[in-house]
Order: structure tokens, then C-alpha cells, then sequence
């Protein structure tokens, strides 16, 4: 549901990116990601207006149904990076419409975007841009258990737990940090797992 200033999602199992500059209608159509990842893509009703250039949007089906709008803007995000250059302002509110004289072309109607393996991409950057991760500071610095807790609960922050694949891979995640003599991972998985199952 949208309306001019916000909007929410409800579910959806499909992603668009909209193009209006960055990426050639040529372009699209030859490259290799999308040839194994895209449904089809679409000309918008503005492609070749006067001074536009070439305008279009492509279309992804997740393999999973997406329930929660930070899963969605995290799988937008994720899928950005692989397909760089689309429009930065669409996220998981965003209403985009078909054209019916476009010029559509079919990548494949039976590829699915991996949604699990690009949210985890997508939440790791974002917390890697908070933090200001750099690896040689890491390493220059001494160990330190509480900083490393807070990053831990600050990347499940970021982690929606609606989904039993996401689930299952964070919990063999912090189970493997509580192997190596981390005590608190159990705890932090305990509170992410619950988050929305109270």
C-alpha cells in the first residue's frame, strides 16, 4: 500500500529495479547477472522521450515471500549491489507500474533471485559502513569481548527473523561463536530469535 508520502508493504515475492540512467536498454539485456537472475524488463512509458534517454525497469521473483519491509529493502539493497545503477529512492514502499506498449525483454521466467544469501550481503555492508570497518584498525586492536557483543547484536538489528532458513543459518552462526568460549552468543540469539515471536 502506498499513498505520496509513505507506504507500507504487505508481502510480495517480486522485486523491481527502475533505470533511468547508468545502465543502456542494450546493455540489460546482454548482461550476465540478469541473464540468470531477471524474469523479464520492461520499457517505461518515458524510454526515448525527449531528452530522457533510455528508462525501463526489470523484474526479479525472490525464492522466498517477503513479509516485512526491512527484509525487502535489505533484498533491494543486496540486489543492488550485484546490478548497480537503479534508482536509489525505490525501497519496499515503492508502487512501480507496467507499461502496456513497452518494449519487453525475457531473461528467463524460471530464474529466482537467492533472497536469503542477498539480505545477509546487504545487512553485512550496512553494518560495515556503521562501524567504519576497516580491516588493518581491526587488527591493530586488542580483543575486546564487549565490543565484539555489540557488534554482534548490532548486525541482528539488521537480520529479520521471520524466515526458518535466516533463522537456522544465524543460529549456526552464534552457535559457532559460543564454541569458541563466547558464553553471550546463546543469549543474543535467544533475544533475536524472540523478537517477534514473544
Amino acid at each position: 500500500h502506498k499513498s505520496k508520502n509513505n507506504g507500507t508493504l504487505i508481502q510480495s515475492e517480486f522485486v523491481l529495479l527502475d533505470f533511468d540512467a547508468n545502465l543502456s536498454w542494450e546493455e540489460c539485456q546482454k548482461d550476465e547477472y540478469l541473464s540468470h537472475r531477471a524474469l523479464f524488463a520492461y520499457t517505461t512509458t518515458s524510454h526515448q522521450a525527449p531528452g530522457k534517454g533510455d528508462r525501463f525497469r526489470i523484474v526479479f521473483q525472490s525464492d522466498l515471500l517477503i513479509t516485512d519491509p526491512k527484509s525487502m529493502d535489505l533484498l533491494i539493497k543486496g540486489l543492488r549491489m550485484k546490478v548497480p545503477g537503479s534508482d536509489s529512492a525505490i525501497n519496499s514502499a515503492s508502487l512501480l507500474y507496467g507499461n502496456p506498449k513497452a518494449e519487453v525483454h525475457v531473461f528467463d521466467l524460471s530464474n529466482r533471485l537467492p533472497a536469503q544469501e542477498l539480505i545477509f550481503a546487504a545487512a553485512v555492508s550496512d553494518e560495515l559502513r556503521r562501524t567504519r570497518f576497516t580491516r588493518p584498525d581491526y587488527h591493530d586492536q586488542p580483543y575486546d569481548i564487549q565490543q565484539s557483543e555489540r557488534r554482534v547484536r548490532r548486525w541482528l538489528e539488521q537480520i529479520p527473523n521471520t524466515a526458518y532458513s535466516i533463522w537456522i543459518t544465524v543460529a549456526g552462526c552464534l552457535r559457532a561463536v559460543e564454541a569458541s568460549s563466547q558464553p553471550w552468543a546463546f543469549e543474543a540469539f535467544d533475544e533475536w530469535s524472540a523478537r517477534e515471536y514473544a
